[in-house]
């Protein structure tokens, strides 16, 4: 079993290491807090994740699993179709709280490290959720609902 993995019982530490961890593997990791939630969030994205973010983002899948960590942190990892079809990882981030807030920040962490201009948003979040999500970190975005899925066209302004 690799140790890495496994994590450590101290929160702090845990975090210390893991993103020790990535950025020995070659990643960007920032971690983050939003003050007025008290909440934290960790993004991390290796740059050839970024440069297929920058060059395929223009739809990307968003989606969030819980129960990964023993803290109940959630992950969310952004997905984009390459030209050959396939759906290749674009970026991930670890938030401690699911709230709007939280999730748009790791968003706009992301958008600093490349050129993403998203065009359209795919995922299974709650319709109050996304739309805050995406009103925080796009200018102008629709949302239309289609049964369990939601899809996000973002106008450029």
């Amino acid at each position: 079993m690799e140790v890495h993995l496994v994590g450590n019982s101290d929160l702090k530490l845990d975090i210390s290491q893991s993103v020790s961890y990535l950025k020995e593997q070659g990643y960007q990791v920032e971690i983050y807090r939003v003050h007025q939630r008290s909440t934290k969030g960790i993004v991390f994205a290796h740059p050839e994740q970024l440069e297929k973010l920058e060059n395929h983002g223009w739809l990307t899948l968003i989606d969030s699993t819980h129960k990964t960590n023993r803290y109940d942190w959630r992950l969310f990892t952004l997905y984009v179709r390459n030209t050959y079809g396939c759906w290749n990882i674009g970026a991930h981030f670890f938030v401690s709280s699911e709230d709007s807030d939280t999730v748009a920040e790791a968003l706009k962490k992301i958008r600093s490290y490349c050129h993403w201009t998203s065009r359209y948003i795919l995922s299974d979040q709650s319709n109050y959720i996304l739309t805050r999500i995406f009103y925080v970190t796009f200018a102008d975005l629709l949302l239309l609902t289609h049964s369990d899925t939601h899809f996000l066209f973002i106008h450029s302004s």
